[in-house]
């Protein structure tokens, strides 16, 4: 099974405040599966960040993969993010 290590996250130059949840939740490294990504997504860890590990084949299959799913989610926000904006500025 392949694994997410912490030596991992610092050789590609995540941040100390990424690393120190990452080693609270799973220790010094963590197997990656749905289950650990979706545990990692619930405690609040950027998990969007590990996109920098991918090679670029992979980088652009998943910005494919997420491209649906990313445009709902702007056209959901946007009305939002305009409203609390003009009640805000």
């Amino acid at each position: 099974m392949t694994q997410l290590t912490v030596e991992m996250l610092i050789d590609a130059g995540a941040c100390e405040g990424g690393i120190a949840p990452f080693r609270n939740l799973f220790g010094e490294y963590a197997d990656l599966t749905i289950r650990n990504i979706r545990k990692a997504q619930k405690a609040g860890l950027d998990v969007e960040w590990l996109v920098n590990l991918m090679t670029p084949e992979a980088q652009k299959a998943y910005d494919e993969a997420v491209a649906p799913a990313r445009k709902a989610y702007n056209e959901a926000v946007s009305p939002a993010l305009l409203k609390g904006l003009r009640e805000s500025l």
